[in-house]
């Protein structure tokens, strides 16, 4: 799911028997995306490019001690063909998407929006959809929603799966660090009770522990 700029927008999947996921429905117009050109590599982006934002719609206020984005109020948002995704974006979605069902389908969603079940049509769909397809595929399983008055943020954590080569080779120029042998992790519970579970890591500068090297630092040696 992306949330195009300040307009927090949830894809939401058909066949939800709470009546907060809209049924799916057939796409509109446009012809079959082509099938999008492979890779041809070359110097990461060190930065990611920030979305076009949408204009958010006009929204009541957020009722008080609200703690989920479906009791905060949803709005529909604008139908999926007409979002600025391209073909190579959709096809890259689609992968992903699919990698995801398998979590999906059995996780508690904690906006309150879904229900593991209600991905299960679209999982089954698109083990079976082709790339050049991926945009017709979003737009008939999935819709969008406005979260409350659109301003809300939208946090996604992955674990990404790097493809790999022991020996460099066309395609696996670029090398995954190992664990640099100076990063330290500090478990904090052993120093006060009230930090119990939680750690910090570093390195050591002297007799001070520091944070360590960020990303352009460590590119740069």
């Amino acid at each position: 799911m992306r949330a195009w700029g300040v307009a927090a927008c949830a894809a939401l999947l058909g066949a939800c028997s709470s009546g907060v996921v809209p049924a799916g429905r057939p796409a509109t117009g446009g012809a079959t995306p082509a099938r999008p050109a492979p890779s041809s590599g070359g110097v990461p982006v060190r930065q990611p490019v920030a979305a076009t934002p949408l204009t958010p719609a006009p929204a009541a206020p957020v009722p008080t001690g609200v703690t989920t984005a479906a009791a905060a109020g949803l709005l529909a948002g604008p139908a999926v063909e007409h979002l600025p995704i391209t073909m190579a974006a959709a096809a890259r979605a689609l992968g992903a998407f699919k990698l995801s069902c398998a979590t999906l389908v059995r996780r508690t969603d904690a906006t309150g929006l879904t229900r593991g079940a209600d991905w299960q049509p679209a999982c089954d769909a698109a083990r079976t959809t082709q790339d050049r397809d991926a945009a017709t595929f979003f737009a008939r399983y999935f819709e969008t929603v406005q979260v409350a008055d659109g301003k809300a943020f939208a946090t996604g954590y992955y674990e990404p799966e790097i493809a790999g080569s022991r020996t460099r080779r066309p395609g696996y120029e670029v090398p995954v660090y190992a664990r640099p042998s100076d990063l330290i992790d500090v478990d904090l519970g052993g120093f006060t009770d009230t930090l119990a579970g939680k750690s910090i890591r570093g390195r050591v500068d002297g007799t001070k522990l520091v944070p360590y090297h960020d990303r352009t630092a460590i590119e740069q040696g």
